[in-house]
């Protein structure tokens, strides 16, 4: 009987004496009596709070100094908690928003969310929000990039690259990886994937002032219409359209150096300063991908990152894998890191934080379907094979074996030609009046 009385007495006791230990020392108080920041993680205009915290088993007192004063309020947390983020961090801060009070706890293992003269940095950390509240965590440990991409000029092919967590005054480098298949000319994924891993400078000139396959074949292609020259009946009509084709498109050149044929130089990334006129387009396409997004913030910027330039003979683009998961949580086009420059301090952000919305536009992914000015295209193409062929019959091109090949020979090789035309000249639809307009006007 003794020995369970002094058996209960030092339990008691022990347990008096972690009581003390917990509350005791502190002037605790409860959560709807901590005062309200003039700053906050949404507002940065103001001041937050410095947090401390005396962890005691499961029992968490955050001490939190405001103003020249210091808080104390006591949490119990559910077994599940990882209790190592009130141990293992360099920096808390809290503050209140809307009424509600909330602790920020740095996870990263440097001090980033202000700099040594205490401004704010244009950086992402992973970090606990902690709703006092409600009592619930939340890791925030990824940041959203949206990036859209697209074929242009001279098979170039971009990617529209945007951050919306913080602000990016110049991006140095970007590390990207996806892979492709070509496009045939029926717009048909062909061949196997190709994987193809970049890293993009700023300030640096890809190499992408080769002249695109369509060009060169348009504007030198004098088999094609030597061929048509020697069916008889025929040939003149078709001597004169290549003709005046290779002129029209080597005069837009000499008018536009980087316009058809030769397309020079190109930055690898190119900072959009007067975007005004594709930001409504980017918006609806990152929208699609994702709910949530709210725009291009002004004075956010958005970068032109050149993929690469495409220029195998007899395609007309590539289709990029939407499903390529080269980084574990990235899909389409993964980003492994990139460097940015904000307000003169350099940041390095890896593929470990970064969540990728990816769009694919056209001339890289399969098209939905056709548009009637296509099949308008087919349409002449085919009446104007037909007229060829009876035009051929009348001034007897079929009168022997090696006529009848040469002719056929001659209208496969113009047929090519008007696709490559139709493709390349006139990517939007039927628009050959236009161009032999532009020539005349020439």
């Amino acid at each position: 009987m003794k020995i369970t009385l002094k058996y209960i007495t030092t339990i008691l006791l022990f347990f008096i004496l972690s009581i003390s230990r917990v509350n005791g020392s502190y002037n605790l108080i409860p959560v709807s009596e901590l005062p309200n920041t003039t700053g906050s993680f949404i507002d940065k205009d103001g001041d937050m709070g410095i947090v401390d915290f005396i962890i005691e088993e499961r029992d968490v007192i955050a001490e939190i100094k405001y103003k020249n004063n210091s808080y104390y309020t006591l949490f119990s947390m559910s077994e599940e908690t990882d209790m190592s983020i009130f141990t293992d961090n360099l920096e808390t801060f809290y503050y209140t928003y809307k009424n509600t009070p909330y602790i920020v706890i740095n996870l990263s293992e440097e001090y980033t969310f202000f700099d040594n003269n205490g401004e704010w940095r244009e950086t992402f950390s992973p970090h606990v929000i902690w709703n006092l509240e409600t009592n619930e965590l939340q890791t925030i440990d990824r940041f959203s990039t949206y990036i859209y991409s697209q074929m242009e000029s001279g098979n170039n092919a971009y990617a529209y690259f945007y951050v919306d967590e913080f602000l990016i005054d110049k991006l140095l480098s970007v590390s990207l990886r996806y892979r492709f298949k070509y496009l045939n000319l029926f717009n048909n994924p062909t061949g196997e994937w190709e994987e193809r891993g970049l890293i993009l400078e700023d300030n640096v000139l890809a190499d992408a002032g080769n002249v695109s396959w369509q060009s060169e074949y348009l504007a030198y292609a004098a088999t094609g219409t030597a061929i048509a020259a020697a069916i008889p009946g025929v040939g003149l009509p078709f001597v004169l359209a290549g003709t005046a084709l290779s002129a029209y498109l080597l005069y837009l050149n000499v008018k536009d150096p980087g316009g058809f044929v030769h397309f020079g130089n190109i930055y690898e990334i190119e900072k959009l300063n007067n975007a005004a006129k594709i930001i409504p387009k980017l918006n609806n396409i990152y929208a699609t991908q994702d709910p949530t997004f709210n725009g291009i913030q002004e004075g956010y910027s958005v970068f032109k990152l050149h993929l690469g330039q495409f220029n195998k003979p007899l395609t007309r683009g590539i289709e990029i894998d939407k499903t390529y998961s080269h980084i574990e949580h990235q899909e389409g086009i993964n980003v492994i890191q990139f460097t940015y420059m904000t307000k003169g301090e350099v940041y390095t952000q890896k593929a470990g934080n970064i969540d990728i919305y990816f769009s694919a536009g056209p001339g890289t992914t399969t098209p939905p379907g056709k548009n009637p000015g296509d099949y308008l295209t087919e349409l002449l193409i085919i009446l104007g094979l037909l007229l060829l062929i009876f035009g051929a019959i009348r001034t007897n091109a079929f009168k022997n074996p090696e006529a009848a090949f040469k002719f056929l020979l001659a209208v496969g090789i113009i047929a090519l030609a008007i696709y490559i035309i139709y493709i390349y000249a006139m990517p939007g639809g039927f628009k050959l009046f236009n161009v032999f307009k532009g020539y005349l006007l020439c």
